[in-house]
């Protein structure tokens, strides 16, 4: 009593796929002192529901969809039960490392989704070494929204909108780098829509 177990789940077995489907299967539930760390990976190029991955699979074989759907079943089945579910998210640009800040703005859309759509409710943020492009800045927008996230009466969690995170990303370009951070802004803004 009053003990939180912690756990790993990788998505790169469907064993989860049978958890919730298969009737052999269906009275195994997580336990409320249950905390289990989601490791799910996108391309990187492509917000983790966005389904433009198109069949292309990320480094754990599965498409941005198939990683969706999976924390979503496993966050309905820890919201239900009372264990919690964090998310482990790589904010790693593995696809494109020569230019690795496309994925600034997934961060915002990826926790986003975990947390409102799938009941997230911690995560475990990992991003490239600081000597690749915006990894200061993403890790800080990644704390930033994490500190954000509230629950109301119902269990329901929200966090920062879209123009409180651009906001909080261009308050940080304005300590870094002064008088330029509206050129870094629309860079990242273009890099991002390209």
């Amino acid at each position: 009593p009053g003990m939180k177990l912690y756990t790993i789940l990788y998505d790169s077995t469907p064993a989860h796929e049978k958890l919730f489907t298969d009737e052999r299967y269906k009275d195994i539930i997580p336990e409320e002192n249950l905390i289990i760390m989601f490791c799910a990976q996108v391309c990187n190029n492509h917000t983790l529901d966005s389904g433009e991955c198109e069949g292309k699979t990320n480094i754990l074989g599965r498409d941005g969809l198939q990683s969706a759907e999976a924390i979503k079943s496993w966050g309905e089945a820890c919201h239900r039960s009372g264990a919690e579910l964090w998310y482990w998210y790589y904010a790693v640009s593995y696809n494109t490392f020569l230019s690795d800040s496309p994925n600034i703005y997934n961060i915002y859309y990826d926790f986003k989704y975990a947390s409102e759509v799938c009941h997230v409710t911690g995560f475990f943020y990992e991003g490239g070494s600081g000597g690749y492009i915006f990894e200061n800045l993403k890790a800080y927008l990644a704390t930033k929204y994490m500190w954000s996230i509230t629950e109301d009466e119902d269990g329901n969690l929200s966090a920062m909108s879209l123009e409180e995170f651009e906001a909080t990303m261009l308050e940080y370009l304005q300590m870094y780098y002064g008088d330029g951070a509206e050129f870094i802004f629309e860079y990242i803004k273009m890099q991002d829509h390209a």
